[in-house]
């Protein structure tokens, strides 16, 4: 066997790799691994032969949910039908014509990734229960509840009201190639999601929701009382999971036996939030169940939380005054009192309100920091116990492996997708997924990108600048530096009561700001503003006076912008015309701290005509659809390299291509493949700190430095190979080669034909160049890395600069 050497010239070049079926692509950055000097560069690449995906739906179950539940039922079948009966793409990856499922692309086209022939779907509602407040969502065996207010997080085909959905025993549906029958998985599905219904629990846990079905590690079976700790009173006023005779938390059995069912360990996992409310994901334990509780009002945030919430002296007012702070002149400093002055006035304190602004509002964020849902989606270790999940300060015994990662998974397949209260016009991209001007922008919607969000302010526009957020430290609130997060600068998406300057009365995104707190009495609670409306199809007369109602016109004296024929209409009267949203503040913040996995959409459809649906790409949710498929299928297909790379005579790239695995529960046998060997020491040294450097110690606690962890280097075909050349033509030239094993790689451009060209004709006419893997290629649930030497790249493709 023949092991090639590697040029001796730095370039420094950044990119990245990033590997689905057969090819690969270059999509992270690269840079040297201090503190060692050397030609060698090393970066993460992202591998996985993804033939299955995990797919989860988490669908808002409260009040005025069932018009956008009812355009889901009607988008997922294309998704489904996207993901496994992909459409035709020419050379330059427009998208063509679908050939029936199976059948080939015309000459010159191909699928745009290979078909997913195994699919999980499933779905869990917002719907966690009150946090311990027993309620307006009490739980199971206390007066008052109702099921449908407290799923916690079991999956909907589960549940009674899924019998009948067609899903498996843990509650899920399945999509097996050849099998299973389209219509009827699509049917499935629409009736799982009308079993959702809109009959919630208010306190809308859109994030804790899915966090608790995939992630957490010891979901709770349910909540106790307890007397708070250090408290005189033997009041049981704290809350707190329930645990058994030694103090072990009674663990949700039926949730970890559908968690074990529907997750595989070598899937790739998407979930998709609905929902039309800012995310109200209660803390659970202390007292934080006091903000569920209806029946009382909540206390008043001092004076000092009004200018800026994260300063040391915002406190709750009938609470302890934080040291090096004055008594707040409009608090009551006798803690022992529970005085009415203390607390917010009803017109300031609705059941609406109770989720918004809460630490200038009450002087305390009850709320779990978003934080807690990024670290869950790309940390491999959580310190479970920390309410962001951080490993910052962890006690001893509070790390734990992440769930999602714990058998291999790597974080780049692991996608999280928003279709919340954004205006789409804020969000509407001006491209298609080439970059190149939409045909037809009256009939086309797609959503702009991570990236496409980054690049043109759209962040600042929807979401505001970053700042730093106020987080408690562990027993006491903390005195943090912190940058105020500025509003954002659409006005559409700032949360408030009151009418927003620079809102237009009449104008087609949220037709106006209205009196949220006409007519309200202690039984019809105030509201927010909306961040956009759009039609309702077909209107609906709201015949009912119930001011509970799901109908949003039950009554004309409500001045509501839902109940006008057109924005800007005479009076409002009793049949609601527009479905409405809130801007989804929260889901937004972790999708943009998620970065590049994130899809964001909006659930402010622009075109419901049904008239349209099979005519119109932008009816209903397709243009959210199609942003989960745009962005899923850079780890559905081979990918290509934006960059070329310099072969030498002999078809060689001075490349070395290292798997890893960092929790080894065997001995490493590199030496099992021909494809296989041990990397040299220098590479060794390169990958372990380069691996314990990524993501908070994959190798965890125990082996920090990755010295333990097996790596075995994946070798080009002509070293792996008894008979190089050959080996290297098959690669290079056979649509299925038999016998050989390895990479290679290859390129068909202008300045380089390395191999058969259709085997990167899927490529943009720039990009035709691929890694391609024979054999048995890369194995699953490894993490790999590829070290370089500079030379190795094409100097005289300027695609990407040389970092400063």
């Amino acid at each position: 066997m023949r092991r090639k050497g590697a040029a001796a010239a730095v370039v420094w070049v950044s990119f990245g790799l990033g590997l689905g079926l057969g090819p690969a692509c270059l999509e992270r950055p690269i840079g040297a691994v201090d503190p060692v000097t050397t030609n060698q560069l090393v970066a993460r690449i992202s591998q996985s032969r993804v033939d299955k995906i995990d797919l989860l739906f988490m669908i808002d179950n409260s009040r005025s949910m069932s018009d956008k539940q009812a355009i889901l039922r009607l988008a997922v079948p294309d998704l489904v039908d996207r993901l496994v009966n992909p459409v035709c793409v020419d050379a330059a990856g427009n998208p063509r014509e679908t050939p029936a499922p199976g059948a080939p692309c015309p000459t010159g086209q191909n699928r745009e990734f290979n078909p997913i022939e195994d699919i999980h779907v499933a779905i869990v509602s917002s719907s966690l229960g009150d946090a311990g407040a027993d309620d307006q969502c009490a739980a199971a065996g206390l007066q008052g509840h109702v099921p449908e207010r407290s799923d916690l997080a079991h999956l909907m085909g589960s549940l009674p009201r899924g019998a009948g959905t067609g899903a498996n025993a843990q509650g899920f549906l399945e999509w097996k190639a050849g099998t299973t029958e389209a219509a009827a998985f699509s049917a499935n599905f629409a009736r799982m999601v009308e079993t959702v219904g809109e009959n919630g629990c208010g306190w809308e846990a859109s994030l804790e929701s899915w966090y608790r079905f995939l992630v957490d590690p010891y979901p709770y079976r349910e909540l106790t009382r307890v007397p708070c700790a250090n408290s005189p009173s033997e009041l049981r006023n704290c809350v707190q999971p329930a645990t058994d005779a030694n103090q072990k938390i009674l663990l949700d059995q039926t949730l970890l036996d559908q968690r074990a069912a529907f997750l595989r360990p070598d899937s790739l996992v998407a979930i998709i939030m609905l929902s039309d409310e800012n995310d109200c994901s209660i803390q659970v334990g202390g007292t934080n169940w006091f903000v569920a509780n209806t029946g009382r009002r909540m206390n008043r945030g001092s004076s000092a939380c009004e200018a800026d919430p994260n300063a040391k002296c915002c406190y709750t007012c009938g609470g302890r005054v934080p040291d090096g702070c004055a008594e707040d002149p409009v608090c009551n400093s006798d803690t022992s009192s529970d005085r009415i002055e203390d607390r917010l006035p009803l017109e300031a304190d609705g059941t609406n309100l109770r989720c918004f602004d809460q630490k200038r509002r009450f002087g305390t964020d009850l709320l779990y920091p978003t934080a807690r849902y990024v670290n869950a989606l790309t940390a491999l270790e959580l310190c479970w116990s920390a309410p962001d999940l951080s490993l910052d300060n962890c006690p001893d015994g509070g790390r734990v492996r992440n769930p999602l990662y714990a058998t291999g998974r790597d974080p780049s397949f692991v996608f999280l997708g928003g279709i919340v209260g954004v205006p789409w016009q804020s969000i509407a991209s001006g491209v298609d997924a080439n970059g190149r001007p939409l045909s037809d922008p009256s009939k086309q919607l797609r959503f702009k990108t991570p990236e496409q969000l980054t690049a043109d302010n759209t962040w600042a526009e929807i979401l505001g600048k970053p700042g730093t957020p106020w987080r408690p430290a562990a027993g006491a609130q903390a005195e943090v530096a912190a940058v105020p997060r500025t509003l954002p600068t659409n006005p559409l998406m700032i949360e408030s009561q009151g009418r927003r300057q620079g809102v237009l009365d009449g104008n087609p995104v949220n037709g106006r700001d209205y009196d949220t707190a006409q007519g309200m009495t202690a039984d019809t609670p105030n509201d927010l503003q909306y961040a956009c409306i759009f039609p309702l199809e077909p209107p609906r007369v709201c015949e009912s006076t119930d001011p509970n109602s799901t109908c949003d016109c039950t009554a004309a004296a409500f001045d509501r912008p839902l109940c006008e024929r057109q924005p800007g209409d005479a009076s409002p009267g009793t049949t609601q015309y527009w479905a409405k949203a809130y801007p989804g503040l929260r889901q937004l913040q972790v999708l943009r701290e998620l970065g590049t996995n994130s899809i964001i959409a909006s659930i402010c459809a622009r075109n419901v005509d049904i008239t349209t649906r099979d005519t119109r790409p932008d009816f209903g949710y397709r243009p959210a659809m199609d942003a989960i498929v745009d962005r899923l299928k850079e780890r559905l297909g081979g990918r290509c390299l934006p960059r070329a790379l310099l072969a030498d005579a002999e078809g060689s790239v001075p490349c070395t291509l290292v798997e890893t695995v960092p929790n080894p529960d065997k001995p490493c046998a590199c030496d099992a493949s021909i494809a296989r060997a041990r990397p040299v020491a220098l590479v060794d040294t390169l990958v372990r700190a380069e691996l314990a450097r990524q993501l908070s110690q994959p190798c965890g606690s125990d082996d920090p430095a990755c010295s333990e962890a097996c790596l075995c280097e994946v070798l080009q075909v002509q070293a792996a190979n008894p008979d190089p050349e050959e080996a290297l033509r098959a690669c290079r030239e056979d649509e299925n080669p038999s016998g050989v094993e390895g990479w290679c790689y290859i390129a068909d451009t202008e300045r380089q034909q390395i191999g058969k060209p259709e085997l990167v004709a899927e490529c943009p006419a720039t990009q035709r160049q691929i890694l391609r893997f024979v054999g048995a290629g890369l194995q699953n649930n490894t993490t790999t890395f590829v070290a370089c030497t500079g030379a190795s790249f094409d100097p005289q493709q300027a695609s990407l600069d040389p970092p400063p």
